[in-house]
């Protein structure tokens, strides 16, 4: 079983007001609420009210937190509409209709899920139905700017069509180059053009070479593949991709296992590393690479313009384009920013 840290953190901002200063970050643990106890966080999503909506592997549960109170949702073996009780939620996204949508690890399936009813419905893998969810194992979803539901599982990608309840499917296909490269979908992104980006490879199979960045064209349902190449200093320097973020200036990065750090040029498709240096720990880079199954797990802006990278073995960073300068977090160094938990982080959420 794959074990997966998480915790809820609210990030607040502290300012010297009128001196211009960058606001230093602090951090504030919030532990639960209303006799509920925060236990793995997995996924984090607001709605379009604003309310915060925790998915924890511990209780196999979701949370909806207001800010002040705290709701649990959890499976009822005698109440088909509960939440679904294979698996644990492992992603989540809320539309613009105030639908959460949970995708569910080892076992799982996608649950859609109503607030306003309380009721949530089902969506499985059928041997017998070809249009089906590929596989009950989810490992990222996403909402487009259209509104479509795409949904990534170890047996490749998935749109839904929510009039029919029926799932288009992507898969890769052995000698067609304009297929997705690997089955294992584990981040989906949408930059400000429409494009489908989806990032492939298990992050926990560090014998194995595949996975990939791809870019889907939605007109005729092919992929342009971006790979890792050792001779190539402009590749991805590992396959496993697991976190995509195009931030307010229109940078683009991607985040894999490894020291993993790149931004992205999307017209020329050539990537950037950004490798730890200890000679200077301040230079832009995820922290400093730890383990075999070390990867990047997220990729996030702040209000501020800042970049947070997440990771799975080595805690937190925060990348500022103003200074060019990386603060660390959760190190022995860092003695004022609250944060105290060294294990591995899967989001964070403004």
């Amino acid at each position: 079983m794959i074990r997966i840290f998480l915790f809820a953190l609210l990030l607040a901002f502290t300012s010297n007001a009128g001196l211009g200063q960058t606001r230093e970050p602090k951090f504030n643990l919030i532990s639960g609420a209303d006799g509920i106890t925060i236990g793995r966080i997995n996924s984090i999503t607001r709605d379009r009210e604003g309310v915060m909506w925790f998915a924890d592997q511990t209780s196999k549960c979701i949370i909806r937190y207001d800010g002040t109170h705290m709701k649990k949702y959890l499976n009822d073996s005698k109440d088909s509409n509960s939440l679904g009780g294979h698996g644990y939620p492992e992603c989540m996204v809320a539309d613009s209709s105030g639908i959460i949508w949970i995708g569910f690890w080892v076992g799982g399936r996608l649950d859609k899920f109503d607030p306003a009813t309380g009721k949530f419905t089902h969506f499985r893998h059928k041997a017998n139905d070809a249009g089906s969810l590929a596989n009950d194992t989810v490992g990222a979803v996403l909402i487009d700017h259209l509104g479509n539901l795409w949904v990534g599982t170890i047996s490749g990608l998935n749109m839904l069509d929510q009039k029919t309840g029926k799932f288009r499917h992507f898969n890769h296909k052995p000698n067609d180059s304009l297929s997705l490269s690997c089955d294992i979908v584990r981040a989906l992104y949408e930059d400000h053009e429409g494009r489908l980006w989806v990032g492939t490879g298990s992050e926990f199979n560090p014998a194995s070479n595949e996975g990939g960045l791809n870019r889907l064209d939605k007109k005729t349902g092919t992929f342009t593949r971006y790979l890792a190449d050792p001779k190539n200093p402009h590749s991805l320097i590992d396959n496993k991709v697991r976190a995509i973020l195009e931030d307010s200036r229109g940078i683009f990065w991607i985040g894999t296992a490894g020291d993993g750090l790149h931004t992205m040029d999307r017209k020329t498709g050539l990537f950037e590393r950004h490798l730890y240096n200890p000679a200077d720990p301040t230079q832009l880079s995820r922290p400093e690479f730890k383990g075999a199954f070390d990867h990047i797990t997220f990729i996030t802006e702040d209000p501020e313009g800042g970049i947070w990278i997440g990771t799975y073995s080595n805690v937190l960073n925060r990348y500022d384009p103003i200074t060019k300068k990386v603060i660390h977090f959760g190190t022995p160094a860092d003695k004022s920013s609250g944060f105290r938990d060294s294990r591995p982080l899967r989001g964070l959420c403004f």
